[in-house]
């Protein structure tokens, strides 16, 4: 009788387990198939909603900004790397993260891209000028008109002097040959000169005989001082203007010359974020896939930016929206 009954109990103890297990494996079937638990390869987690404009707006739910009314963008976890993308550089120090945005997103916000370019160009240069008045230079060149008329053995110190305040060789064998009046004196029947302010970046620009426009009328550089000025750190270019109008001496004035620059990288000015501490740029390396480079330029105007490290021939670089890739990439932790 015993052992019936100790039979009875272990077959019931066995059917109520083979029962809980399959009950436990429905249970986990049915939360699997609606969703509700996610498995190891779940979607990228949302940690907040916000402006690629205004970073400081932070909203749990998507929708609008307060300040601008653009569409909210999410920030994801920084664990999920939703739209970081980290290069396979194998072998390869600090490779630099890229940037992934939608075909649809870039649509949206209106980027666009230019190929880098190698071309012969000119630029303007605009330099401060006066119409010139230098009673220093006009005692030097009567003294050495008189020196060479009377003492011709102090006539290479006088004119090593000449030299010195901005005369060039043939002016100075001009003046030899005029023995009259100081070629620094305003000619009414030719036009005038003006003094134009060359700092060192000019000054590797800035060559003898280059046109000048001055006033609207032309001229052309005619010499340039050899010493720069101690407390500026600047130097004079001697600039010959030939109009019919002579304006006063000491008038302020603007010289400007184009500056030719043969097979130079080129690019979109509109495609340089300068941040103050560097200059940088987003190279497309895929379709959606935007890389960050700095770049280090000799010359930007609105128009375009001359490159000189940082960029080849052939790059792509967004030209348009690129500050909002640049938000972008911060906003998910990429600076």
């Amino acid at each position: 009788m015993k052992r019936n009954i100790f039979i009875l109990c272990t077959l019931t103890l066995l059917i109520g387990i083979s029962c809980t297990q399959k009950e436990s494996s429905n249970t986990t079937d049915k939360i699997n198939s609606s969703g509700d638990i996610s498995e190891s390869k779940s979607a990228p987690k949302i940690d907040y909603y916000t402006c690629s404009m205004h970073p400081q707006v932070h909203q749990d739910h998507p929708g609008t900004c307060p300040i601008c009314g653009m569409t909210l963008v999410p920030v994801y976890k920084k664990d999920s790397g939703a739209q970081l993308i980290i290069p396979k550089n194998e072998g390869v120090i600090n490779a630099v993260p890229t940037v992934s945005i939608s075909t649809e997103k870039q649509q949206a916000i209106g980027v666009k891209k230019s190929v880098v370019e190698k071309k012969d160009i000119s630029y303007p240069l605009t330099l401060n000028a006066r119409v010139a008045f230098d009673p220093d230079l006009y005692v030097a060149q009567k003294e050495y008109i008189e020196i060479i008329k009377s003492v011709p053995s102090l006539k290479t110190s006088a004119r090593q002097r000449l030299k010195l305040l901005g005369m060039s060789e043939e002016e100075i064998l001009s003046l030899e040959k005029q023995r009259g009046t100081p070629s620094d004196l305003i000619s009414p029947q030719n036009g005038y000169w003006t003094y134009a302010t060359l700092y060192p970046n000019d000054l590797a620009l800035v060559q003898k005989g280059m046109p000048v426009s001055v006033l609207g009328d032309t001229g052309y550089v005619d010499g340039i001082d050899p010493v720069l000025d101690p407390m500026t750190q600047s130097a004079r270019a001697r600039i010959f203007v030939k109009s019919k109008t002579i304006p006063k001496p000491n008038t302020f004035v603007t010289a400007t010359l184009q500056i030719p620059l043969n097979d130079v990288l080129v690019i979109p000015s509109s495609a340089l974020i300068d941040t103050g501490n560097r200059k940088i740029v987003y190279v497309v390396t895929e379709d959606t896939q935007f890389q960050m480079r700095e770049v280090q330029t000799s010359f930007s105007s609105n128009v375009f930016s001359i490159i000189t490290q940082g960029l080849k021939e052939g790059d792509t670089v967004v030209s348009s929206a690129a500050f909002l890739i640049d938000s972008e990439s911060q906003l998910i932790g990429r600076l």
